[in-house]
């Protein structure tokens, strides 16, 4: 069918008139309402829903531009359950235009277009998304529905020169390098870290965050002289009156004996080495008697 749309209407005007429909017929506007179209009875017709539909299909094509006779279209083209049941030349043809329709909507009608968010509107945001959490059903449905043959990435690799791109763009936040990132000083080794995982590789420790916390008294013990170690922020090191506290503040170490060889170890962890066994094994065996770590029985001595 070649026709336009004002010769299709005039071909059923002259050969059945108006309002001469048997049977289900719908009515329509001859000239659109969203073109100035009125609801006199000049501007009405009543058609077959075949013709309806090829009505608003030839409006639609004749009037791109016009979002409302597209999505006319649109919604007369597809089910209750948006299936399409039209050519694929013809949905190419509306889908695109469509799209183009929405985008333009978008960009017209977003309230921040051009603008951006003030600090204080960034906390406001901030604040009121914390402490949100999704409900494990709603975690379940937005893995199904990323996951598989729907994540869009299905199937698919990166080539060796977008990950080259990748690599170039991502930042380095290697030891040292991120943003937030702080330099710590251990009093007692008088030495200085770039951060407090390079501090943790070099001296084989853990807990020196809740040390600088201040949720521990200390962070390991010496490798020579077994005392135990103190950690503070690089930018605290000028304040004489901290370190002081610090390091001035009694330290009890709960030593560890093995029963079966009668012997002290300062700590569990010097235990633990000593033996190579788990620490959590042997302070678990301090308060359980009857338990063994390397075959040996461990008790608390803070004597």
């Amino acid at each position: 069918m070649n026709n336009t749309y004002t010769e299709f209407i005039n071909n059923i005007l002259e050969e059945r008139g108006r309002f001469n429909c048997d049977g289900y017929k719908e009515r329509h506007h001859i000239v659109p309402r969203c073109m100035g179209g009125s609801n006199d009875k000049e501007n009405l017709i009543d058609l077959y829903a075949t013709e309806h539909y090829i009505a608003h299909k030839l409006l639609a094509l004749e009037n791109p531009q016009n979002d409302k006779l597209v999505y006319a279209w649109w919604m007369m083209s597809h089910d209750e359950n948006n299936q399409k049941f039209i050519s694929q030349q013809e949905y190419d043809i509306l889908r695109k235009n469509y799209a183009k329709i929405q985008s333009a909507k978008m960009l017209d009608h977003n309230p921040m277009r051009g603008k951006t968010h003030t600090t204080k509107a960034r906390i406001k945001i901030s604040e009121s998304a914390k402490g949100r959490k999704l409900s494990q059903e709603t975690k379940d449905k937005l893995s199904q529905l990323n996951s598989g043959e729907n994540n869009n990435f299905y199937g698919k690799k990166h080539n060796e020169k977008t990950k080259a791109k990748m690599r170039q763009n991502h930042p380095d936040f290697s030891l040292g390098k991120h943003p937030k990132a702080r330099k710590v000083y251990c009093i007692e080794l008088d030495k200085e870290f770039s951060c407090i995982k390079e501090a943790e590789n070099v001296t084989k420790i853990s807990g020196i965050r809740q040390n600088l916390k201040g949720e521990t008294s200390f962070a390991g013990l010496h490798p020579t002289t077994g005392v135990p170690l103190h950690w503070i922020y690089s930018s605290e090191k000028g304040s004489i009156d901290k370190i002081h506290n610090i390091t001035s503040k009694p330290t009890k170490l709960k030593g560890v004996r093995c029963v079966e060889l009668n012997k002290y170890f300062p700590s569990i962890k010097s235990a633990s080495d000593f033996i190579q066994k788990s620490s959590t094994r042997i302070s678990y065996c301090c308060k359980h008697p009857n338990c063994t770590c390397g075959g040996y029985h461990w008790r608390y001595d803070t004597s």
